[in-house]
């Protein structure tokens, strides 16, 4: 008896499961990082949040997916965090610097 193979295509093979989502699963990654890092170095999580934008931009025009999506949008989330987190720390400094100054003169 002859044995029948299903008729497979790349993405359906045991070791690739839905595609190459590489660059999607990388921006995911740099995204959850990016906001996690963000309240702890603002600089480290602009820095990935950037590099998340970019590899999730790539990601989306390669092959769209909702993973791609998503690494994009906490990339985002991560990089307006940090960013809001850092101008609110420069506004803290530049009021206690002001503080500072005015406990001199007195």
């Amino acid at each position: 008896m002859e044995q029948m193979q299903p008729n497979m295509d790349s993405s359906m093979q045991p070791g690739n499961a839905g595609g190459n989502n590489t660059m999607g699963i990388i921006s995911l990654v740099l995204g959850i990082l990016s906001i996690v890092f963000s309240f702890l170095y603002v600089y480290v999580g602009l820095i990935l949040g950037i590099v998340g934008i970019v590899l999730g931009v790539k990601a989306r025009k390669q092959a769209p997916s909702s993973i791609a999506t998503a690494g994009f949008v906490c990339s985002i989330v991560g990089t307006a965090l940090s960013a809001a987190l850092l101008v609110c720390a420069l506004c803290a400094l530049g009021a206690l610097a002001s503080l500072g100054a005015a406990a001199a003169n007195m």
